[in-house]
This record gives structure tokens, sequence and C-alpha cells, in this order.
């Protein structure tokens, strides 16, 4: 039975029992919850690596689709499937109007919040592009043991 009670000026609840009996229902409850989160709950911790952990690789990094191309934008996705087993300190997507973009090329660039890994799919809008020019763009990511691209795509603006 949950019993409302206001504390602080906000509202919460407190767990009544009417049978004392009953109390390992909510320690089973609470241990099962403990256990089978625990593995879930590991992608808030900060990855491993220079706190002793394994050693930082290269991430592995794919570059999806384009679409919504105008005369001077483009939306580019792009995802980091492998992070190399450490947090990601920058990511992106690279491009420029000679092939094989780099990072010193024009680039926009992903906010990674301190101590997410930075693994998943994102989706990114370069603009201010020339019209009728054809670009060359790829996907990267950034960790301590360096910097990891993506395949290369080609798009024309209108």
């Amino acid at each position: 039975m949950f019993m409302r009670r206001p504390r602080f000026g906000l509202d919460s609840y407190d767990l009544a029992l009417s049978k004392p009996k009953e109390m390992w229902k909510i320690w089973l409850f609470i241990l099962v919850c403990a256990l089978g989160c625990e593995e879930k709950a590991n992608f808030l911790r900060p990855a491993s690596g220079s706190d002793g952990g394994t050693a930082a690789q290269l991430p592995t990094v794919n570059t999806g689709g384009i679409v919504s191309i105008t005369e001077e934008s483009v939306i580019v996705y792009g995802s980091v499937t492998y992070t190399g087993g450490v947090s990601l300190i920058g990511g992106g997507v690279c491009f420029s109007t000679t092939p094989g973009p780099t990072i010193a090329s024009d680039r926009v660039d992903l906010v990674i919040s301190p101590g997410v890994t930075g693994a998943g799919a994102f989706s990114l809008m370069l603009t201010d592009l020339i019209a009728a020019t054809t670009y060359y763009v790829r996907a990267f990511a950034v960790n301590p043991a360096g910097t990891a691209y993506g395949e290369e795509v080609t798009f024309t603006t209108r």
C-alpha cells in the first residue's frame, strides 16, 4: 500500500507495510533489480582504458547515407560501432571537394559528453556548401589511440 506524504514541499511516496511478514517480498524485489540491472547499467560507467583497464584501440566508424541534398546543405548519417574500449573524445563528419577528407579538412563535430562512451548512430547537417559541387565525406571518431574514419561517400549539391 502506498501512502502519499508531502516532504520538503515536494510529493513523495513511502511504502507502508500492512504485514511485517511481507518484508521479504520487498527485499527479494530489490535484490532481483540490483542483480538484473547491473549488466544493463554498465553503459552509465566510463569505459576502461587509461585508468588501468585495457589498452585503447582505434574506434570503428561507418559513414552512412546522404539525404536531403540541396544547393547548400546536406544531412549525413554515420555510426560508431566500437569505441576502442575507451570513451570517445571527438567525432563527427569531415568533408572536402577533393578525395580523402581528414579532420584537418572542413568538418562538423559531434558534442560528446565526458565519460560517455559515444557508440551509436548520429546525423549531422553540413551547411554553407557550394551549388553544383561534388563533395567527399567521411564520418570520424577520435579516442586516445587516434582517429578512425568511415568509408568515403560522395555527393553533388544541386
